[in-house]
């Protein structure tokens, strides 16, 4: 089967076979049926069960809507609206999950596609949590070349903190450890 649709990308590689006795429409009688049980690879799977079945038989043996709301269910609509603009379908769906802990909220892994597929940073619609704003400070202080010390600049401050005054700002420190923490294995 060739199976190009980055939606199987949210689904091991492997599916299995398996046999069910299942009542067609309109016949009265039962019969045994072929269908490919597929395994959700999300940490979090949210779905009823981590499985998703589709009949190998019928006008529908090619359909994936079953498997695209199972992955709408664990990733968020978002993701996997973006994981189909990526360019490189299943294979590139499947690279770029394998880095993630499976213990990510949706737009983290959202912001993942956005930027392979438009090369442009898409902002999050979300909060960002404590460990993203540890790394987004590591990243800015590291790629503009600043010290640690701008994270209590004033006019830093009064720009994150303006309508959101509970938003958590790292201390020169915490940024400083970060960043030694990040380059430790170079």
């Amino acid at each position: 089967e060739s199976w190009r649709s980055p939606i199987y990308g949210f689904f091991e590689a492997e599916p299995e076979v398996e046999w069910r006795t299942v009542q067609p429409r309109g016949k009265g009688t039962m019969q045994r049926r072929r269908y490919l049980k597929f395994r959700c690879v999300a940490g979090h799977c949210k779905g009823q069960t981590r499985f998703v079945y589709r009949a190998t038989f019928g006008s529908d043996r090619s359909s994936t809507s079953n498997l695209r709301v199972h992955a709408e269910t664990c990733w968020g609509k978002e993701t996997i609206d973006a994981a189909s603009k990526v360019e490189g379908g299943v294979t590139a769906t499947r690279d770029l999950l394998k880095g993630w802990d499976n213990k990510l909220r949706d737009g983290s892994l959202l912001s993942v596609f956005k930027q392979k597929s438009k090369n442009k940073i898409e902002y999050l619609l979300r909060p960002p949590t404590k460990v993203e704003i540890k790394a987004n400070h590591v990243l800015w202080i590291v790629q503009s070349n600043r010290p640690p010390e701008m994270v209590k600049d004033p006019g830093y401050l009064k720009n994150m903190k303006d309508g959101r005054p509970h938003v958590w700002i790292p201390s020169p420190l915490t940024v400083r450890c970060d960043i030694m923490m990040a380059f430790a294995g170079c």
